[in-house]
């Protein structure tokens, strides 16, 4: 969760300022995590929603130019290490399309949220 905040800060212009803070991130990210627990949602649905996470951000290091290293630990072409790339890439920073990407995947969140209620 502390990175799920960290992300969303980035979302919003000027940050919000307590994300600067790994202990104050770390307190809200226990709380959230706390209250999910309480509030009944299922240890399989948080698991649904980790894996998802982690597929979208592979898929989103796919999108720039260094790739991500899918195939590991397979061997493709004598190689061990080899990075796979979409087709259509772009430099990491703050340019428009990582802006896209990340209000896309923001987006996506509020159909699966509503999914826990």
């Amino acid at each position: 969760m502390s990175l799920g905040l960290r992300g969303l800060a980035a979302c919003v212009p000027g940050g919000w300022k307590f994300t600067r803070s790994w202990p104050a991130v770390s307190l809200l990210s226990a709380a959230l995590a706390a209250l999910l627990v309480w509030g009944g949602v299922s240890a399989l649905f948080t698991g649904v929603l980790v894996a998802l996470g982690m597929v979208t951000h592979s898929l989103g290091d796919a999108l720039t130019r260094a790739g991500v290293p899918l195939l590991w630990p397979l061997v493709h072409r004598g190689r061990r290490w080899w990075m796979v790339r979409a087709p259509l890439t772009f430099a990491t920073g703050d340019g428009w399309q990582e802006t896209a990407v990340r209000w896309a995947c923001l987006a996506g969140t509020v159909p699966v949220a509503l999914l826990a209620l």
